[in-house]
């Protein structure tokens, strides 16, 4: 594989866990982290009624209690309680998203961080702000971006999401990873293969063995 430290990235609909099942398939080490995981907890507990324990749970990711507190009333008074039980909650997992960052903008991605550092191989799975990739560029992570047309898209938000909102892919989570640069990118329109995308990956990685090899032999050329 191009690099032990991969993170993905990649608008809804797209098939990044598609992707990411293929290199886990055929290299069984890696490990996942979700960036979104504790949004995910914090919305499900909310789902649940749980608000003690989602304040806690936010409280987990370095905040003071009064801190968490807060958070999770801020969450409370902007999500749309229409959307919350929806089987993607995504207007909800956006505000919570939006609500964390706005009390420290780095906590999630830092949080993320310090789970990869004692792993061997890791994907980070859901890079979707500049200032996250920007982040783990900086860590020595290499960045693979999924790729498909918007008509694919859009048949696969779709398909699997009964609710689909075309208003909710408007959130700076969709819109800004087209800023997103200094990736590599895989192609996953609707029939691509398990053996079109292997092939993509080795064709860059292969890429990236050469232009590695051209910098070794310059360098000892000076």
């Amino acid at each position: 594989m191009i690099s032990n430290k991969l993170y993905f990235l990649g608008k809804a609909g797209l098939g990044k866990n598609y992707v990411i099942d293929i290199i886990k398939k055929a290299e069984p080490d890696y490990e996942t982290i979700k960036i979104a995981e504790p949004i995910y907890r914090v919305i499900e507990l909310i789902k649940r009624d749980c608000i003690v324990d989602s304040s806690m749970a936010i409280e987990k990711l370095g905040f003071s209690k009064k801190t968490a507190r807060n958070i999770i009333i801020d969450i409370l008074e902007n999500i749309d309680y229409n959307s919350l039980y929806l089987d993607k909650p995504r207007q909800p997992l956006q505000v919570a998203g939006d609500v964390i960052r706005s009390y420290n903008k780095d906590i999630l991605i830092e949080y993320a961080y310090k789970q990869t550092i004692d792993k061997k191989k890791v994907i980070v799975e859901d890079v979707r702000l500049k200032a996250e990739a920007d982040y783990f560029n900086d860590r020595g992570f290499i960045g693979i971006k999924v790729c498909a047309s918007d008509k694919v898209r859009e048949k696969r938000l779709k398909a699997r999401d009964k609710d689909f909102n075309s208003e909710e892919m408007k959130h700076k989570t969709e819109t800004e990873i087209d800023l997103i640069d200094n990736v590599v990118h895989v192609f996953n329109d609707y029939n691509t293969s398990e053996k079109e995308i292997i092939w993509q990956l080795q064709a860059i990685e292969k890429a990236f063995k050469k232009e590695l090899n051209s910098g070794m032999m310059i360098a000892q050329s000076v």
